[in-house]
């Protein structure tokens, strides 16, 4: 019973709510299953007494109209039922839609950062200069490949490059330092 009423909790009545959670997703894992593919939904139910909320419910009955009547005053627990949660189930349209609308928004995100860099900032001059990396001629890159260590150090070194690096690093070393004047320049 709550403070200051004199009786019991039987006596006064209970109200009580009872929750209703159903979920069939947890966080981070998905929709739950049993193995098979199949989805299961669960229930958590939480039963939460309102503290000093007696149920009472009061009635008058003519036992002889309109000589005499009799009050009832009857006494209970009242429960107040509270579904809720959420039930998932994946949609492939809405998944095309979600990251159609990602895309979209990244690729004007992109446009507007280019934009901004190559017009709007301080250094816009430097920014659109590194913006694109201009690949070398590719012409001589068979021949290139054709060639033994040695003769791909001596061109390194004739050109005044580093010869240190992985044989695709040293060929586009020397891609990047112009073409070959003819096919045999590095056996020279």
């Amino acid at each position: 019973s709550y403070h200051g009423s004199g009786h019991s909790m039987r006596y006064e009545g209970l109200t009580a709510i009872l929750q209703i959670e159903y979920f069939n997703t947890w966080p981070w894992h998905g929709v739950l299953g049993d193995g098979s593919g199949r989805s299961y939904v669960s229930y958590v139910y939480s039963l939460v007494p309102l503290e000093e909320s007696p149920y009472k419910f009061a009635d008058v009955l003519w036992t002889d109209y309109p000589k005499r009547r009799v009050k009832r005053s009857m006494h209970g627990i009242y429960f107040a039922v509270v579904p809720g949660g959420r039930l998932a189930v994946f949609d492939p349209m809405t998944l095309l839609l979600t990251l159609t609308a990602s895309l979209a928004l990244l690729a004007i995100a992109a446009t507007v950062v280019r934009y901004m860099a190559m017009y709007c900032l301080n250094h816009r001059v430097y920014y659109t200069e590194i913006m694109y990396d201009v690949s070398p001629d590719f012409t001589d890159v068979r021949v290139l490949e054709t060639m033994e260590e040695t003769d791909i150090t001596r061109l390194l070194s004739q050109r005044g490059l580093r010869t240190v690096g992985s044989r695709p690093e040293r060929i586009l070393r020397v891609l990047k330092s112009g073409r070959l004047e003819h096919p045999g320049e590095a056996l020279m």
